[in-house]
């Protein structure tokens, strides 16, 4: 069987950016405490977690320390604005477009084949 490696690679980078959106929701959700006074956001437990490259949960030690700028930047603007989750919607719907295209393409010919088939008897 021929693999289509553009399908391969779609389904591949779908999956990941889920898994890492989940991950990152999760641990943002029970581990992140947001001051709503100042806009402040901390990590609720030490040694700090981390969102990059992969979500990592902070230690056992409860202490508030702050995130750095790498890990508030994917808070503040991919978490919680939702950006993660809409790009991982987006990456799905294109591998299904793209898987949805590929079967029609590749059910044409067969079509045609059973049609030229049928008449010439």
């Amino acid at each position: 069987m021929r693999y289509n490696k553009k399908l391969i690679v779609l389904l591949l980078i779908s999956t990941i950016v889920t898994c890492y959106t989940i991950s990152c929701h999760i641990i943002a959700n029970g581990h992140l405490y947001v001051n709503s006074i100042t806009g402040e956001v901390f990590w609720t437990s030490g040694p700090t977690g981390s969102f990059f490259p992969w979500p990592k949960a902070p230690g056992l030690l409860e202490i508030l320390t702050q995130l750095n700028e790498v890990d508030l930047f994917i808070f503040q603007y991919l978490i919680r604005t939702w950006a993660l989750s809409g790009l991982s919607i987006i990456l799905w719907a294109i591998t299904g477009l793209y898987l949805f295209k590929m079967t029609k393409i590749s059910e044409q010919p067969r079509i045609s084949k059973i049609r030229s088939s049928g008449s010439a008897s």
